[in-house]
């Protein structure tokens, strides 16, 4: 008795409790981490510039608010979706830049909820958190270019039909589910699919990559109910299509939509945005998402084989769904969009949570090789950021997002900041007016909003529609002839300013009024006023077209 009291059962009993100690040791590190990436990363994140992209979504959004109608007042050749989450942002809490990164910051959070909800359950709080921060981690760590984009705020109302999806395979699984159940769901999914769809309709490809796993997944439930199901999908898809074209047409956008939609952009679909130069493009985009897109090399095979095991053998989970939508993100990103960096931005973030539920039931060995994989990609770059953001943190707190701040942070320098402020500066002692002012580059239409100014004509920038639309050119040039045009501001930074950086170069001053250029410029008596990249021409609506032949044209 004695010796069986002095075995060491004690010592063995103690394994399971060392170990709920080390996961609670565990999650409490991730947690502090994860505030303290928020503390010192969130400040410096909301007073990052907005990318052009992003302002001309609220200069589309004011235009509607003011009364306007879009397409037909303000130029936008993508379909309207973004349009209702950038309405409400704007009447509930303001015009901020702020304001606007910080709802962004929120959906991020909100899809990274999303997400973790993916992982089995047999994921522990360690996993789930290490899933979140790592989302969140890569995406504070993307440039301006990513954020508050068509393509990431579309993801979450795709993520919550993708969970309607789940709960209908079950429903479909089910024998005593009845047909208004099925009907309901679905019609809801639908809706939820489309408005995904109004931001950008490329969220069709894994849409219904998701359906078609969704029906294999439930192929004993029977053919009327698969049949309802699809029907009701659709039918929810309609009635949203049919509710945002009814509201082209009451607010009058309808014929210019169409003409824009349909007949414009046939020119911008097959322009090859990398002017000849995809491998050298695709190697920018890549450098610019590294490492954080290597998990690609993960997930592409791991979601294929839940896919083609979905498609072979009997459900067992309805993991594959997410493995489809992941997929089919993929490649509508790779095979149907332009090398923007947005535009990847989803599928890294699905990619993650693919490989995580992978890889949260398996031994310790492969869990801990997923952990070093996600350190070294937060280790490659982030912590750089960090010291860069800590150590503008006190000013992000007390000035906010100024000029200065915008330039320091900035990870993606498309926009001079300080620059283009002192051009505001200038054109506002000139009190310009509504329709005196065009921006050639969409890299200076910020100083609409900020001059609180409407632009010449209906097209926020003019040089890449140009470009891109040759065969719309004779329309763009009527709408500047017939303006109240008095001031052009260019980009001598932009594409196709080769003569005007030449002139400035040869003899310009650097700041405010230049000198008369010494070489030859036609344009040189135009020239009123210079900050770094940005020029201002006194320029009309006419004479718009003479110079844009000259210099925005191949």
């Amino acid at each position: 008795m004695p010796g069986v009291l002095l075995s060491p059962l004690p010592a063995r009993s103690a394994g399971p409790v060392v170990a709920a100690r080390e996961s609670r040791v565990g999650e409490y590190c991730l947690w502090l981490l994860l505030v303290g990436v928020l503390v010192v990363n969130l400040p410096a994140f909301l007073c990052m510039g907005l990318d052009p992209d992003a302002t001309q979504w609220d200069s589309n959004a004011r235009t509607v608010m003011e009364g306007g109608a879009i397409y037909r007042d303000v130029f936008e050749n993508n379909l309207p979706g973004m349009l209702v989450p950038l309405v409400l942002t704007r009447s509930l809490l303001g015009w901020s830049s702020v304001v606007l990164r910080l709802v962004d910051c929120l959906l991020v959070l909100g899809m990274s909820w999303q997400l973790v909800r993916w992982l089995p359950s047999s994921a522990t709080r360690s996993q789930r958190l290490g899933l979140a921060g790592a989302i969140l981690v890569f995406y504070l760590s993307t440039s301006e270019w990513c954020h508050c984009q068509r393509d990431v705020w579309m993801l979450l109302p795709a993520l919550a039909a993708l969970s309607l999806r789940r709960r209908q395979v079950a429903r479909l699984s089910d024998p005593s589910s009845s047909s208004r159940a099925i009907l309901t769901a679905g019609l809801v999914e639908g809706l939820l699919w489309a408005v995904a769809f109004w931001i950008k309709p490329f969220v069709a490809v894994p849409a219904l990559l998701c359906w078609l796993l969704s029906a294999r997944l439930a192929r004993q439930s029977g053919g009327w109910k698969l049949a309802l199901d699809g029907g009701a999908v659709v039918a929810g898809g309609l009635a949203a299509g049919m509710a945002g074209s009814a509201w082209l047409v009451a607010t009058g956008a309808w014929p210019a939509f169409a003409e824009i939609v349909f007949v414009w952009n046939r020119e911008y679909v097959v322009y090859d945005v990398t002017e000849g130069q995809v491998w050298f493009c695709l190697a920018g985009l890549a450098y610019r998402l590294f490492p954080w897109v290597l998990v690609h090399f993960l997930a592409v095979p791991l979601a294929l084989g839940q896919c083609w095991r979905a498609l072979r053998g009997p459900a067992r989970s309805t993991a594959p769904l997410l493995a489809g939508l992941y997929l089919g993100w993929l490649l509508q990103s790779v095979c149907l969009q332009h090398l923007y960096d947005y535009v990847h931005v989803p599928p890294i973030f699905l990619g993650l949570a693919v490989v995580a539920c992978r890889w949260t039931g398996a031994g310790r060995s492969a869990t801990r090789l997923v952990w070093a994989v996600a350190l070294v990609c937060v280790l490659v770059r982030f912590p750089a950021i960090c010291v860069q953001r800590l150590a503008a943190w006190d000013d992000c707190v007390r000035e906010g997002s100024t000029a200065a701040q915008r330039d320091r942070l900035t990870l993606f320098a498309k926009v001079s900041w300080a620059d283009l402020e002192r051009v505001q500066n200038f054109l506002r002692d000139e009190q310009v007016k509504d329709g005196e002012v065009t921006c050639t580059h969409m890299a200076s239409i910020s100083l609409y909003e900020d001059l609180g100014v409407r632009p010449a004509t209906r097209f926020l920038f003019v040089q890449s529609l140009v470009l891109v639309l040759p065969r719309q050119r004779d329309s763009i040039y009527a709408e500047l002839a017939a303006s109240r045009q008095r001031f052009m501001v260019c980009d001598a930074g932009g594409d196709g300013m080769e003569k005007l950086q030449e002139a400035l170069e040869a003899g310009a001053s650097e700041g405010g009024r230049p000198s008369p250029p010494a070489s030859p410029y036609a344009w040189s008596s135009r020239i009123v006023f210079r900050s770094g990249r940005y020029v201002v021409l006194r320029l009309s609506g006419p004479e718009t077209r003479g110079w844009l032949e000259a210099h925005a044209t191949r």
